[in-house]
């Protein structure tokens, strides 16, 4: 087989190698994510700090729930020096394309 065939047969394949490929899975009702993260510092003290997230999302027609909760801590030689909590619900249902309703609960401490 020569070079000429080979590109040409190559050439001829190539647009229906996309058609083998499968159908792309539908997507998820769900979404999330979560964080974490930590600091620490030395020297004249010794300072740290700690905090963390989460979300998690659900969305299925007109309606779509969220759920979030975050938290931090800090500290200066091993003494508390600061906190912080929070807590979140939000319920959303579009009417139409302009117009939604909407709850929200949340606690902070």
């Amino acid at each position: 087989m020569n070079l000429r065939t080979l590109i040409m047969a190559a050439t001829l394949a190539a647009p229906y190698s996309s058609l083998a490929q499968d159908a792309p899975e539908p997507e998820s009702p769900w979404s999330g994510k979560a964080t974490l993260g930590y600091l620490a510092t030395s020297g004249n003290t010794e300072n740290s700090t700690l905090n963390s997230g989460f979300a998690l999302g659900y969305k299925v027609g007109d309606w779509a729930h969220l759920f979030e909760a975050a938290a931090v801590n800090a500290a200066e030689n091993e003494v508390t020096i600061a906190e912080a909590y929070n807590v979140g619900w939000k319920s959303e249902r579009n009417l139409t394309d302009a117009d939604f309703l909407y709850g929200r609960l949340q606690w902070r401490k």
